[in-house]
């Protein structure tokens, strides 16, 4: 299944996108990109998740 056999939603998502506030976030976020590595910066994830987050461990 894709977005795509959801017409409904599929038109909603869009009207979100189209939203001056979400194409702010969206700008803002591109700009945010690559300023923080969440899987070494244990500070960075301490304030996006809190103190209680536990380590990433992908292996």
């Amino acid at each position: 299944m894709t977005l795509e056999d959801f017409p409904l939603w599929q038109a909603g998502f869009a009207a979100i996108r189209e939203r001056p506030a979400t194409q702010r976030a969206y700008a803002l976020g591109d700009q945010m990109k690559g300023r923080f590595d969440l899987t070494t910066d244990e500070e960075a994830r301490k304030v996006l998740f809190g103190p209680g987050a536990k380590s990433w461990s992908c292996v």
